[in-house]
């Protein structure tokens, strides 16, 4: 039996809540390919969605139900959720419809006995103007409502940071990410690029913080996209750009990549490097060394070499480079809007990545010439995972010092002296953290 589009919604739900997993990993999985595919925006749109409003979701589900979601079957607070979701946050598709279709996945699941449960709810709440009335008085809790995020990590971005500022993390973090691209300058220009993307109605938009930096949109398929896989451009966000440009790579430098898969930092250096020189990008994973070196020969480039190594691990062999990346394995908080089920995680599970953080960073420092830069750098956003490794650092390296960062960037992050805190709001990217130092 061929599913529908509201099944294999459902079956994906089922897969990631079940098993706690995430959520690309199971649309992959589980998506439909070939001539059965042409449903899978809507099917990963609510996905998505589901997972990234599942506290608001519940919390909706508690008002109107008398048995709470902890006491209901998973396939049936699942159900509701994907209802309420599409009745909330997709327009496009009529009340009814809606309803309709998800009471005939109790049946898809056996719950029969379920159906007079799902519509009466879904009906009151539509009877009701489909509106989300928060009633907690505690600041905390009504933000964990509206923004379907944990309270404990809540807490954590106020102390950190401020209120102000992590409602502003919140707000930045629900919602679709824009698509922005780096232009590889070794194949074409910026305007170039634009000309050719705008005769295909793809809108282009110039970042003016950053040279060689768009934001696309109406892309459709970029899989199917000439441009694309001519390697006139790659996926980068605006935070991940900033971070090469930070290196600070000069012609025939010698540079090394110490946690380098997917590879965009080492492609966008190797432009600023005008493909002359040494890279060096390491990944424990050969599949991962595998895509870094087919899409490096997509852009036209051919000063990177991958290599197989454990960036906590030095090798004398490798020698001296004038500057050394350490982008670490992170908990990824600011990448929230990417990958929801990241910000449901136990804060405890992050807990002793500062461990392998100021190892990976030791290590790197090894690699780096007097003179030379050493960079290091998350895409989270958690004082313990960033200040405090850089700040441990500098402690215990006295022939580093910091390089200030404050003229460079301005406000386009939170800086202290040499380390930068891209917070989502400021420019619409991802969370991202970095921190620069020199050796003396």
């Amino acid at each position: 039996m061929v599913k529908n589009e509201q099944q294999l919604t459902l079956d994906i739900l089922l897969d990631v809540y079940e098993n706690k997993g995430y959520s690309n990993l199971s649309l992959n999985k589980l998506l439909p390919k070939g001539k059965l595919s042409n449903k899978n925006g809507f099917i990963t749109a609510i996905v998505y969605g589901v997972i990234e409003r599942d506290l608001t979701l519940e919390y909706i589900i508690n008002m109107y139900s008398k048995k709470k979601c902890d006491k209901l079957d998973l396939e049936i607070v699942l159900i509701l959720k994907m209802a309420l979701y599409q009745l909330l946050y997709m327009n496009s598709i009529k009340d009814n419809a809606v309803v309709n279709e998800c009471v005939k996945l109790c049946h898809y699941k056996k719950k029969v006995s379920a159906k007079g449960f799902v519509n009466g709810i879904l009906r009151s709440f539509i009877r009701d103007g489909k509106k989300i009335v928060i009633k907690e008085k505690d600041d905390i809790k009504s933000l964990s409502i509206a923004y379907s995020c944990p309270e404990a990590l809540i807490k954590k971005w106020c102390d950190e940071y401020s209120y102000d500022i992590a409602k502003s993390i919140l707000k930045a973090s629900i919602g679709r990410p824009p698509l922005t691209v780096r232009v590889n300058t070794l194949k074409t220009d910026i305007d170039s690029l634009v000309q050719l993307l705008s005769k295909k109605d793809i809108e282009c938009e110039k970042i003016p913080y950053l040279d060689d930096c768009l934001n696309l949109s109406n892309t459709k398929s970029l899989e199917k996209l000439k441009e694309f896989n001519d390697g006139l451009f790659y996926v980068q966000d605006l935070s991940s750009q900033f971070c090469a440009y930070l290196v600070n790579a000069k012609p025939n430098d010698t540079f090394f990549d110490l946690c380098s898969a997917p590879g965009s930092k080492s492609f966008t250096v190797a432009q600023y490097m005008q493909n002359k020189g040494k890279i060096l990008s390491f990944d424990l994973y050969e599949h991962k060394l595998e895509l870094i070196e087919k899409t490096a020969h997509k852009l036209g480039i051919d000063n990177i070499t991958v290599l197989k190594s454990d960036a906590s691990v030095y090798n004398e062999k490798l020698g001296l480079a004038d500057c050394v990346l350490c982008d670490v394995p992170c908990a990824g908080l600011g990448i929230i809007r990417r990958k929801p089920e990241i910000k449901y995680k136990s804060l405890d599970d992050i807990k002793d990545l500062p461990i392998i953080q100021k190892k990976i960073l030791q290590n790197g420092s090894r690699y780096v010439k007097k003179g030379g830069r050493l960079i290091y750098s998350t895409c989270s956003l958690n004082v313990f995972e960033n200040q405090n490794v850089a700040k441990d650092f500098l402690d215990n390296n006295k022939d580093f010092k910091p390089v200030d960062l404050t003229d460079i960037l301005k406000d386009k992050a939170l800086v202290e002296n040499n380390m930068a805190t891209f917070l989502p709001h400021f420019m619409d990217s991802d969370g991202f953290f970095v921190a620069v130092f020199e050796r003396i």
